[in-house]
């Protein structure tokens, strides 16, 4: 589980805004971390998603997040949160001045 970058929360906001208002409150958690959380135990989600058709990366990956129990993917995004305060903490404002 990584943080995004700017590039991946931009794509991430893009998959979401393009959908309607309910499926955008639905589908937010999925998308993220279907950006953020690339392996499981050294796993490639794309390794493990049953849908031989998809060849897209992220299509595979989404794919995977989509089939887990909503309470797996509440508590991985609670997870995501929690590294992105982190990571927050590690960079101050000040820190960033030349």
């Amino acid at each position: 589980l990584t943080t995004l970058n700017t590039k991946e929360q931009r794509t991430v906001m893009q998959k979401i805004m393009v959908v309607d208002d309910v499926t955008r409150l639905l589908d937010a958690k999925p998308v993220t971390l279907a950006y953020a959380l690339k392996t499981i135990n050294d796993v490639n989600l794309e390794d493990i998603c049953e849908d031989e058709e998809l060849e897209d990366s992220f299509a595979k990956r989404i794919s995977v997040i989509m089939s887990l129990q909503v309470g797996l993917i509440e508590s991985l995004f609670k997870s995501y949160e929690e590294l992105i305060e982190k990571s927050s903490k590690t960079f101050e404002v000040d820190d960033l001045k030349a």
